[in-house]
């Protein structure tokens, strides 16, 4: 039996990790007045949780609004598929054992080799490599992660508030947003400086990457053109970032959004 999504999530296994990936999720939908859809984009916005113990999928599904789940070993072939695997956009091997997210990274890239698997591994120094040649995109160490954490927030404090702020959306009116060109775009061929003079220059172009390049431009120039598959990651309100997210995707032309109402 498969699953009525598209472009979902798959967690694999409940514990600590995944239950922060849950909240997040859960976190973002709920900014979004109840529909995640508003603040993750079209790839994302609905999760399942794949795990062994019904009992405690049952129980953690009573505490959120969007939870759905599998019961059963998330490496197993035709468990991955009843989560829909297939027609997934990615998946986290979050189980607490490096080998069980090695093998499941290996199964989710087998079924699906378009798919985006953002792995844990608990010794990334060491095991990294496996985790690569398995299939994974992204390897994170929670360890890891919680140590720059640690001295982040003491040596640079109000940077990693600003950045909360920003990531988690506490602000209601502003967000930090990647925003990919695709072929049908009414952007291919414009420079970020005419995209933001659409908005009266209130959005501020972060970065640049251009298609098939894996560096990021920082502070791009006005007059850096667009094409298909570069990405952007801009700063602005939430009602243009909406207005632009539709101009990209369906070749349309902006139009202003001056009165109060939101742009689904």
């Amino acid at each position: 039996m498969g699953t009525r999504f598209r472009d979902h999530l798959i967690i694999c296994g409940i514990n600590r990790t995944s239950l922060s990936i849950i909240e997040e999720l859960e976190m973002l939908g709920r900014t979004a007045g109840g529909n995640p859809s508003d603040n993750i984009p079209a790839p994302g916005k609905d999760y399942i949780v794949v795990d062994l113990d019904e009992i405690i999928l049952k129980k953690t599904s009573e505490k959120y609004d969007h939870f759905e789940y599998v019961v059963g070993d998330a490496s197993d072939d035709q468990v991955l598929k009843s989560a829909g695997i297939d027609k997934a956009y990615g998946i986290f091997p979050a189980l607490n054992d490096n080998k069980e997210n090695i093998f499941i990274t290996f199964t989710a890239r087998r079924l699906n080799p378009r798919i985006r698997i953002v792995a844990r591994g608990n010794d990334i120094v060491h095991i990294g490599k496996k985790f690569r040649q398995a299939g994974a995109d992204t390897i994170v160490s929670p360890n890891f992660i919680g140590g720059m954490r640690m001295v982040s927030e003491l040596v640079r404090p109000d940077v990693v508030t600003f950045l909360d702020q920003l990531l988690r959306q506490k602000s209601k009116y502003l967000r930090l947003e990647e925003l990919k060109i695709t072929g049908s775009s009414s952007a291919e061929g414009r420079t970020l400086g005419e995209i933001s003079s659409l908005f009266e220059n209130d959005l501020q172009m972060i970065a640049l990457k251009k298609f098939g390049s894996h560096d990021y431009i920082y502070n791009p120039k006005a007059g850096s053109e667009l094409s298909p598959g570069d990405i952007f990651v801009v700063l602005g309100d939430i009602r243009q970032i909406r207005t632009l997210k539709t101009y990209l995707r369906n070749s349309q032309p902006i139009e202003q959004n001056t009165g109060e109402g939101e742009i689904e």
